[in-house]
């Protein structure tokens, strides 16, 4: 069965979608051989997108902390969290 790759915008439209993966592929890899990666690598967005801890952090790939120090980088991850959305086809 293959993965689904699916990126959508804040007002949650569908704007990018891969189904040809393996299921055992990781995230970051299906995202790596995208062509929204070529695009965000070659600056055609302006904006960032909210990745889960197994995307490393770019310039337009916000992350979460990964070891929370004290309450602000909590509550960033606890923002982040909130603003990621599960988009279900």
């Amino acid at each position: 069965m293959p993965l689904l790759q699916v990126v959508g915008d804040a007002s949650l439209r569908i704007e990018d979608m891969v189904a040809h993966w393996a299921g055992s592929m990781h995230d970051s890899r299906i995202f790596y051989e995208s062509d929204l990666y070529d695009r965000f690598e070659n600056n055609e967005f302006n904006g960032a997108l909210l990745g889960d801890s197994g995307y490393p952090l770019k310039q337009y790939l916000i992350t979460p902390v990964r070891a929370p120090q004290g309450p602000a980088e909590r509550r960033f991850n606890d923002a982040h969290i909130r603003m990621r959305v599960k988009i279900i086809p």
